[in-house]
């Protein structure tokens, strides 16, 4: 690689040095892959190919962004264990890792098939937190998804207002479309699938919110009951 860095770093030896290398040459090929940047610096016509690189329109998108992002699958993960500590067991784990997999490898609508998988582990372990446990017959994840619903339909104007997050009600009504998504639209044999790498971003973004706002929604129904114990 080139020796811009040993500027600002200071290898112990060479193998570290080799050892920064090889992980730098991998980064940014897997930013290549994702498209959030492509070669060329995009300014000066003589550095219009390889080793120059520059930042894509989409990857300024990206890096717009506050929150973790997919094409960060460490980092994305991280946030998603943090932000849903009760919510997202091991099996919702999995899937997300299987996602990010498929989406930082440009499997754009296996990347969302399996992101909707994940939030139906999130929501239905949100439901045992949230609700009462229910019968075996009414386990299928519209039924649950439904009772959540009306748990938070039956809360007061000002417990919804004030303690929990803004459009909880359009977020659980997102983490539904996504599960329904994997189930119909992308896990069925219908038409041509057409999840093209925006849509998949948008889908790990609201799969983040999903998790944080059920967590908080868990959090603030087990404040109550114990409240009232």
């Amino acid at each position: 690689m080139d020796h811009q860095f040993d500027r600002f770093l200071e290898f112990p030896s060479n193998n570290e040095k080799r050892q920064f290398d090889d992980l730098l040459r991998e980064i940014i090929w897997e930013f290549v892959v994702t498209g959030i940047i492509t070669p060329g610096n995009g300014l000066n016509y003589p550095q219009a190919g390889l080793p120059h690189f520059s930042i894509s329109e989409f990857g300024r998108k990206v890096l717009a962004e506050e929150r973790a992002i997919p094409h960060d699958p460490d980092g994305y993960l991280a946030e998603i264990r943090t932000a849903g500590e009760h919510c997202v067991d091991g099996v919702a784990v999995g899937y997300v890792e299987e996602a990010l997999s498929c989406f930082t490898r440009g499997c754009y609508t296996a990347s969302v098939l399996l992101l909707g998988v994940a939030a139906e582990a999130v929501v239905l372990k949100a439901c045992d937190l949230i609700v009462k446990p229910v019968a075996a017959k009414e386990y299928n994840i519209k039924t649950r998804h439904r009772r959540l619903v009306e748990r938070y339909s039956a809360l007061s104007k000002k417990e919804r207002h004030e303690a929990l997050p803004d459009g909880l009600d359009v977020t659980l009504t997102s983490a539904y479309d996504l599960i329904r998504r994997q189930r119909n639209d992308l896990g069925h044999p219908q038409v041509p699938p057409t999840i093209d790498r925006q849509h998949a971003f948008t889908f790990f973004q609201v799969f983040l919110t999903v998790v944080r706002d059920l967590e908080a929604f868990a959090t603030y129904i087990r404040h109550v009951e114990k409240r009232n114990l």
